[in-house]
């Protein structure tokens, strides 16, 4: 019976937790359900993190670890992955880690050359269910399949080469 206001607490305010520490607003207070002074997100936050040692050492893990990915810093990464691995964390963190240093040299790659995407596979893709969804089914999958290489460009024919070759030779 004790322990009831501060579980409607955590479960009314949860979302704020999800929140960047940077993103909390500290100026502004106002009157939130369940607390009887003002607060501000920043010391609601705060209050909700006292409640409990693991809730706060995950939040604070936890958003180290978005810091570094998104800042894209692979030697901060390293760091907070092996640090968190002492610390006192929640159970869904720490598998959450696990896939992080399991995948860790892909990760790695993806910060170091951010210009690369899959974003052209996509766009094939797409253009391949759009084809899909609007000619009601192929009956043969060699035509579907040769529909696919012409709108990709991918085959020419012979005639449509050879106006292309000597428009680039003239």
């Amino acid at each position: 019976a004790k322990d009831r206001p501060q579980y409607n607490k955590l479960k009314r305010y949860w979302k704020l937790l999800l929140k960047a520490p940077l993103d909390l607003d500290r100026m502004i207070y106002q009157s939130y359900g369940l607390f009887k002074s003002w607060q501000s997100q920043y010391s609601l936050v705060q209050y909700l993190l006292e409640l409990d040692e693991r809730l706060k050492e995950t939040y604070e893990t936890g958003h180290r670890l978005l810091s570094a990915l998104k800042v894209n810093d692979i030697q901060q990464l390293r760091f907070i992955l092996q640090d968190s691995k002492t610390k006192d964390i929640s159970q869904g963190l720490k598998r959450v880690i696990q896939t992080f240093i399991k995948y860790l040299p892909y990760i790695s790659n993806t910060m170091r050359y951010p210009h690369l995407t899959n974003g052209p596979i996509e766009g094939i893709n797409n253009k391949i269910k759009l084809i899909k969804r609007v000619s009601y089914g192929y009956r043969n999958f060699w035509n579907f399949r040769n529909r696919i290489l012409i709108i990709s460009k991918v085959f020419v024919s012979e005639y449509k080469k050879r106006i292309k070759q000597q428009n680039n030779v003239a």
